[in-house]
């Protein structure tokens, strides 16, 4: 059974998880922006062709 903590202060386990979703969201967006600029770009050569 899990200990109750007092309030307003945190674990270690929970700074670590909330840590860990920053730093996946941080990754994340990271890599998708490029992705998306790339698919963007791809689309307007390709209906640029198609005109």
């Amino acid at each position: 059974m899990k200990k109750q903590s007092n309030e307003g202060s945190i674990s270690m386990d929970e700074y670590c998880t909330d840590l860990n979703l920053f730093k996946g969201l941080l990754w994340g967006t990271a890599l998708s922006i490029p992705l998306w600029l790339s698919f963007f770009g791809w689309l307007k050569l390709f209906i640029g062709f198609l005109e």
